[in-house]
């Protein structure tokens, strides 16, 4: 099988990019034959060839559509010879489809992007909307994105294909890492500080923990410069609580600090918060959190709840009172370790069999069907 794919940069620092290099190595691994359209920033230093032509999209540039216009014609040879056309990034689906020609055109739909039929430019939503309508199948990444995607374009042929996590490889790094000092339970939020990631309500709720625990400790790992007002109400917010030496914001920080501190915590809590249309698509940090035995938290409404297993592998809350209620989670397992030892080791047999190997095979059936469709 011959697939062509379009993408983004293949550097994992966001969710697309994360996304692409797993699938695609994955898929490679598979025995499936790639060509890959990506970024031009992207590194080409992989098993398989990386063609980057096409425009960055993080952070969204202004006129993308006359500049992908532009990378028809060395997309189209680049393609040429493929079987069918994959689309991993969204905004990029109406130049997929354009190469595709008469091949299959395939689209993965990751989250906020689902709804791009009735959230893009107002000229751009026609485009979107007839693309997603066409496409052979909009590969989903939860239930949750499919039910938005469908609202937008009900007409859509999509299915449900999970993340996948290299859960052994996670794990060992976990373990293999020095752990920080502590003198308290610790909660652990990964993610890039904006509203989407809920992390003010976060806090919010953690300064009721830290009356019962005063020596409790927060720390928020992520990205704070991609919505600066929202760290600005952050950091006002920690000022207001008295919460500074209790709340800890690192910013973006190495990989082997990232294992320290999965390897120091004891409660993961992401509190994702639907922000306008923008909603958390799956949300793979909760598998990560679960391969590195921690019982995790997430909310209601949104991917989170296809990669939590509510009182399996953690707990739920909803997103209407999500500061009362996150709250009371939060010290029900700081006070419960024999709880967040079955959920964190359940969480380890969930993420375990949640393999990008497993999701390969399910797009290769996807692909597969859309040939057999195709020559019907």
């Amino acid at each position: 099988m011959q697939l062509g794919v379009l993408t983004c940069e293949l550097k994992p620092t966001h969710g697309w990019a994360r996304y692409s290099v797993d699938l695609l190595t994955a898929l490679h691994r598979a025995g499936v034959q790639l060509t890959v359209l990506a970024s031009a920033s992207s590194p080409t230093d992989f098993p398989f060839r990386v063609l980057p032509i096409l425009p960055e999209v993080v952070p969204a540039p202004r006129f993308l559509p006359p500049r992908l216009g532009l990378c028809i014609p060395a997309s189209w040879a680049a393609l040429r010879h493929t079987d069918l056309v994959h689309t991993l990034v969204e905004p990029f689906s109406h130049l997929g489809a354009t190469v595709a020609g008469r091949r299959p055109h395939l689209i993965s739909a990751h989250g906020t992007y689902a709804a791009l039929p009735t959230l893009a430019h107002r000229l751009s939503r026609p485009v979107f909307a007839r693309t997603f309508r066409r496409a052979a199948a909009i590969i989903c990444t939860s239930r949750y994105t499919e039910g938005v995607l469908l609202n937008s374009v009900p007409e859509a042929h999509t299915t449900v294909i999970p993340n996948g996590v290299d859960a052994a490889d996670f794990a060992a790094k976990v373990q293999a890492a020095q752990p920080f000092e502590k003198s308290g339970a610790v909660v652990l939020c990964v993610g890039a500080v904006k509203p989407r990631k809920g992390v003010l309500e976060l806090i919010s709720a953690f300064d009721s923990v830290r009356r019962a625990h005063p020596d409790a400790r927060c720390v928020v790992v992520g990205n704070l410069t991609g919505d600066l007002a929202y760290t600005g109400r952050l950091l006002s917010e920690i000022t207001r609580l008295g919460l500074e030496n209790h709340v800890t914001l690192t910013g973006r920080v190495s990989d082997a600090d990232l294992m320290r501190w999965y390897r120091t915590a004891d409660v993961f809590a992401l509190p994702a918060m639907n922000d306008g249309p923008r909603f958390e698509g799956f949300g793979l940090v909760y598998l990560e959190a679960s391969a590195a035995g921690l019982p995790v938290i997430g909310t209601r409404d949104c991917g989170a709840q296809e990669a939590i297993l509510d009182g399996e592998t953690g707990l739920l809350v909803n997103q209407t009172g999500v500061i009362e209620e996150l709250a009371a989670a939060l010290t029900h397992l700081i006070e419960s370790p024999a709880l967040r030892a079955k959920l964190g080791e359940r969480g380890r047999v969930h993420a375990a069999a949640q393999t990008w190997e497993r999701a390969a095979q399910a797009f290769i059936t996807v692909y597969e069907e859309a040939l057999r469709s195709r020559r019907a």
